[in-house]
């Protein structure tokens, strides 16, 4: 990608959204137009992988005399057609609420409009500097801890044992995931930590579904299994907690 200081520097995919984060909008746009030339580069690849994707779903469907497209995904998700219309009708009333804060934010930021680059940009504050891997990690922990001292344990027990690969590196894929095998009882967690508070969620979000995973560890293999809709409950709380927790930090600015 081209930094506005006319540097080119080629970056992994996975430090993309840290760019995007980036105070100066320069910076943003260049992260968003590089990556965006990156895939366009193998578009040809990504076209045929999802349309194989998509026709694999669909023939099999038809095979199987499944009625609807998204009947599998709600049953995998264990929601019925009713509550899915509920949530969707739900965003919809309150459409206006996002709108008005992100007119906000473009108000704060002195510009006609939010691009896509613009969504996760800090807004023009006072003290807006990185946060190091110690410095977000702590900040989690002292969170989780105010919140319920068994989480703030486990996630000090968990960086003590090394289970979360947090590095940026070259040619690392994007993204964050937990992991665990029903064998040893534990987790790890993936993810590319770049010292920006949006990691730092990624971390707690993370953090909650390991957490998910270490209070199950005695309950039987099948119970492991739960739809995304119950294990996404789990990573949200830990958001939540984080979040709850920067608002009652008169340390954190």
């Amino acid at each position: 990608m081209a930094f506005p200081d006319g540097r080119t520097e080629r970056r992994p995919m996975s430090q993309r959204r840290a760019l995007m984060e980036d105070p100066d909008r320069r910076v943003r746009q260049a992260a968003f137009d590089g990556g965006n030339r990156a895939w366009e580069s193998m578009e040809d690849v990504a076209t045929a992988a999802l349309n194989a994707i998509s026709g694999t779903r669909l023939t099999l469907n038809q095979h199987r005399g499944v009625d609807h497209f998204l009947d599998v995904a709600r049953f995998q998700a264990s929601i019925s057609p009713k509550t899915l219309d509920a949530m969707f009708a739900a965003i919809a009333e309150q459409i206006e609420l996002p709108r008005r804060i992100l007119a906000l934010k473009s108000q704060l930021m002195g510009i006609e409009g939010v691009a896509w680059y613009d969504l996760g940009a800090p807004l023009p504050l006072p003290d807006q500097g990185q946060l190091s891997w110690e410095a977000g990690k702590d900040l989690v922990v002292r969170s989780f801890a105010a919140a319920y001292p068994r989480l703030g344990e486990f996630l000090n027990q968990v960086c003590e044992r090394q289970w979360i690969e947090h590095a940026p590196r070259s040619g690392k894929r994007p993204g964050a995931f937990c992991t665990g095998s029903l064998l040893t009882r534990e987790s790890r967690v993936y993810m590319t930590y770049n010292d920006t508070l949006g990691d730092v969620l990624t971390l707690a979000h993370e953090i909650g579904h390991a957490f998910h995973s270490y209070i199950m560890r005695d309950v039987r293999t099948y119970a492991h299994f739960y739809p995304m809709t119950l294990a996404e409950s789990a990573s949200t709380f830990g958001e939540m907690i984080l979040t709850e927790g920067i608002l009652a930090d008169p340390s954190f600015s």
